[in-house]
Formats: C-alpha cells, structure tokens, sequence
C-alpha cells in the first residue's frame, strides 16, 4: 500500500521515441543547397570565430540544419535537430561525419551571420532574372515592374537570441521571411530574411 509520499511522487516523462530516417523529408533540397551556399557564398571569408581551430561546426551544417527543420515539423527543439545529425542519411545531406553536439549548435549562433545566406538568395535570383518575361503591356506598366509581397513568419528555438518576435506569457522567438514577387510570371525579385517583429 502506497503512503502519501509516494501518491505525491511525480510522475517522470516518458523519453521521446528517437526520429528515424522515415519520418524526415527534404533530403535533395538540403543537399542543394549545401552546393549552392558553396558556389555563391563562399568569397565570403570566415571571421575569427568561425575560424577557431577547435569548431566543428561548419556554416554548411548549421544553416542545413535550419533548412532541414522547416521541412520537418517533427524536428522542433535544439535537442531533436542534433539528435537527427546521428542519423547516416542526415550526416549525407549536410555533406558531414559525425553528429552535432548541443553545446556546439547552442554557440553557433553567435558564430554564423544570417547574412552569409544573402549572397545564395541573390544567386538564385539572379538566375530567375535570365528567364524570358512576357512582353504584353498593361496600360503603361510593363509587367515586369509589378511586384506581389509576402512576409511568412517561421518559429524558431529560443537559444535563437536574435530572432526577437514576441513576449507572450514567455519570450518567443521566430524569423521572417520577406519575399518580393513578380506578377509576369511569379518569380521571386528579392528575398530578405529578418527577425520576427519587423513586419517589412
């Protein structure tokens, strides 16, 4: 028979199931865009934290592992993204051997400026720009001069300092992503990517 300390006991959580491989999506676009980030991104030179002998943590990685979140709902702490990186086909997409500690995914935030990813945004833009537009007119505005915008607000893990949104019951952290459009033919014209409370 139970005594009352042990009625008052709590009651420990159960340990979330480990993510396999078939719960997870996305793999081509990751490993693209580790390419991509290395043909537009790399005349940008590594500053002397990124350069610390003793990182193991690559700008490749760690944005992959952010790319690699948005299309994975099931990856939503720092925790379960570094837990996924002991997977082998993970490891695959990022173009890395061995897993993503904790303590190195938590620093690296303050190591890797979202700006790097400018340059690959640019690149992809710049190849939308070599398509054909329609040369048809509306009235005196050619249709390459109207522009649609979104901004699409994305939550992030709180060791996200920057990502500053919102403090509601608690501080929330997310990203914004502003996109300009084309009308002619639905292309992007620019991309920016900011923190959650700037709203343009």
């Amino acid at each position: 028979m139970l005594g009352e300390a042990g009625l008052n006991r709590p009651v420990p959580k159960p340990r979330p199931n480990p993510i396999t491989e078939a719960q997870l999506t996305g793999w081509s676009l990751v490993a693209s865009f580790g390419k991509l980030l290395n043909e537009h991104a790399s005349h940008i030179a590594p500053n002397k934290w990124e350069r610390h002998g003793l990182r193991e943590l690559d700008r490749q990685t760690y944005f992959g592992l952010f790319l690699f979140g948005l299309f994975n709902p099931v990856v939503d702490s720092m925790r379960v993204f570094c837990s996924a990186t002991r997977l082998g086909r993970v490891q695959e997409a990022l173009d890395r051997e061995g897993p993503v500690n904790i303590s190195g995914f938590s620093d690296a935030q303050h190591v890797f400026d979202p700006e790097i990813l400018e340059p690959v945004m640019q690149g992809l833009l710049a190849e939308s720009l070599a398509r054909c537009l329609p040369a048809t007119k509306i009235g005196r505005i050619t249709p390459e001069l109207l522009r649609v915008f979104d901004s699409t607000l994305w939550k992030v893990v709180p060791r996200m300092g920057w990502a500053n949104w919102r403090h509601q019951h608690c501080e929330q952290k997310a990203v914004r992503l502003h996109v300009k459009l084309r009308l002619a033919d639905l292309q992007p014209d620019e991309v920016i990517l900011t923190e959650g409370k700037r709203k343009a």
